[in-house]
């Protein structure tokens, strides 16, 4: 297995890239946050996840806000 990451922080944005393998099966990873506050950010994410199997690839979309308590 192999997996891969990345982040780039900017300010009060953040950037990443992930990536992984395992066998016939890969998935990568795009996503963005941005900080509105100490305790809340908006995030947004892309992933493709592939089985190796016909038919077996997907597609994620997020977007979320997010605060902690």
């Amino acid at each position: 297995a192999i997996l891969a990451g990345v982040t780039v922080p900017m300010g009060a944005a953040s950037f990443g890239v992930n990536y992984g393998k395992r066998g016939n099966g890969t998935f990568s990873q795009v996503g963005a946050q941005y900080d509105l506050s100490k305790r809340t950010n908006v995030n947004l994410s892309f992933g493709n996840a592939d089985t190796g199997a016909a038919n077996g690839q997907t597609n994620e979309y997020s977007l979320s806000l997010n605060h902690y308590f």
